[in-house]
């Protein structure tokens, strides 16, 4: 994940625990490493203003560090996830908000600025989240299930409130074969797309955000996608998996 205000600097978040922050230019070189002791780092993200940064993973808690530093942690209560965290995205629009999803078919909304009691300010039941498959844009989360049905929503921020459930496109013979979702994704700037992908069908589609119909797609894949990410402007889109494969 890059700094949105230091976009020169690189957050890794590795298995062993490790959190990588890495220069990128004018060389490449390493800031420091950082331990998080028996977790495994599944998703890192940084806040809007790239003062924070947050990362979550397999010990169930999620953490936020300043300036390198652990800052606080949420989930040591009983009100944080049961089981292990694969996503998580800081609000495009306040940096002291964000929104976590895991394997309890949970999603979690946060803030910093009640960081001192470690519970969420919000929950929401139903996603089975194991991916990149949770974004926020505005007042909207969107999240991808990895499950048979209703893979991809979206929910009010505020509320928690299910708005959305995107039927999953059918093929030109009409058939539909539902994929298991572990990747999706907002266009940024623009707010004109969402993508996802994941595995059985191995396709990827990019839908209109007006009509949640399909603006194109890859189909016909040999390997399960895992991810997807749309550049800046959001006018490309790439995804890759298993087998080395990635597409543009």
């Amino acid at each position: 994940s890059g700094g949105p205000q230091a976009p020169t600097v690189l957050l890794c978040g590795c298995s062993g625990g490790q959190l990588a922050l890495w220069a990128t230019r004018p060389e490449v070189k390493s800031l420091a490493v950082l331990q998080e002791e028996a977790n495994e780092v599944y998703a890192v993200d940084w806040n809007r203003t790239g003062k924070l940064f947050a990362t979550a993973g397999s010990d169930r808690h999620v953490r936020v560090y300043e300036e390198g530093k652990l800052l606080l942690t949420f989930g040591t209560r009983t009100e944080g996830h049961v089981n292990r965290v694969s996503a998580l995205r800081w609000s495009d629009t306040s940096p002291d908000i964000l929104v976590t999803g895991g394997w309890d078919n949970t999603v979690k909304v946060w803030d910093v600025r009640h960081g001192t009691t470690g519970r969420p300010v919000r929950s929401i039941f139903g996603p089975f989240i194991s991916g990149e498959s949770l974004d926020v844009q505005g007042q909207t989360i969107l999240t991808g299930a990895c499950r048979l049905t209703e893979q991809v929503q979206t929910w009010e921020l505020g509320t928690g409130k299910l708005l959305r459930t995107l039927s999953w496109p059918a093929r030109e013979d009409g058939t539909r074969e539902e994929p298991m979702v572990y990747a999706c994704q907002f266009s940024r700037l623009t707010e004109k797309y969402f993508a996802a992908a994941g595995s059985s069908t191995s396709e990827a589609y990019a839908f209109s955000q007006h009509s949640w119909l399909p603006v194109g797609g890859l189909r016909g894949l040999s390997s399960v996608l895992y991810c997807c990410d749309f550049s800046p402007m959001g006018d490309e889109l790439a995804f890759a998996g298993a087998r080395s494969e990635k597409r543009r």
